[in-house]
């Protein structure tokens, strides 16, 4: 269930596990490449949303902040 991304709780109370611990207990590992997913997709996101501020800081002006790469 989790390789195919049903939520962690959905997991837990479909194995009747009494804590949700316990399901991250046993089966924690398997999250690591979707916890690695998460950090590649919040960071696109961050960038993303970065260049944008940028464009409608050159678009009004400039004077905007600009950050080295």
């Amino acid at each position: 269930m989790i390789a195919e991304g049903i939520p962690v709780a959905v997991v837990s109370k479909t194995m009747h596990h009494s804590t949700l611990a316990i399901t991250i207990s046993l089966y924690g590992h398997l999250l690591e490449d979707s916890a690695d997913e998460a950090v590649t997709a919040l960071c696109t996101a961050l960038d993303q949303a970065d260049s944008e501020a940028v464009r409608r800081a050159d678009a009004a002006g400039g004077g905007g902040f600009r950050q080295a790469a």
